[in-house]
C-alpha cells in the first residue's frame, strides 16, 4: 500500500513531494506543505462547486417532454455512443465544442437537409 510517506514513483504526488523537497529539504516539512496544498485545491473546488448555479427541474422537465412528444409522434429518439442525440434516419442534435451549444444536424451530413 503506498501512503503519503511512500508515495509510488512516477506520480503526481512524488513529483511534487520531489520539488518541495529540494527546496524545504526535510521530509515532514514536505509532507505539511503538500497537505496544505492539497487541502486549499480541494478548499478551491468546493467553493467553485457552491457558485454553481443549480439547473432548474423546469429544464428537465422541458427536455423530457420534447422527447417524449417526439416518441408520441413515432419518431424515436437514440443516443448514439458520442451523446448525440438521433433519429438513426435523417436528422440529429450534437454539441458543438465552439459554439458550446447544442445544434440541429442531418444525420447523413452528405444526405443534406431533407
Amino acid at each position: 500500500m503506498v501512503s503519503s510517506r511512500n508515495p509510488k514513483p512516477g506520480s503526481a504526488r512524488t513529483e511534487l513531494r520531489n520539488v518541495i523537497c529540494a527546496v524545504a529539504i526535510d521530509d515532514e516539512g514536505a509532507e505539511q506543505k503538500i497537505n496544505a496544498f492539497a487541502n486549499e485545491v480541494l478548499r478551491e473546488d468546493a467553493a467553485r462547486r457552491a457558485a454553481m448555479p443549480r439547473t432548474e427541474r423546469s429544464i428537465w422537465q422541458a427536455i423530457a417532454d420534447a422527447l417524449n412528444a417526439a416518441e408520441s409522434a413515432g419518431m424515436g429518439v437514440g443516443i448514439d455512443l458520442d451523446g448525440t442525440l438521433t433519429d438513426h434516419n435523417a436528422w440529429s442534435v450534437v454539441w458543438d465544442r465552439n459554439a458550446k451549444q447544442w445544434v440541429l444536424a442531418g444525420y447523413d451530413a452528405e444526405a443534406g437537409a431533407r
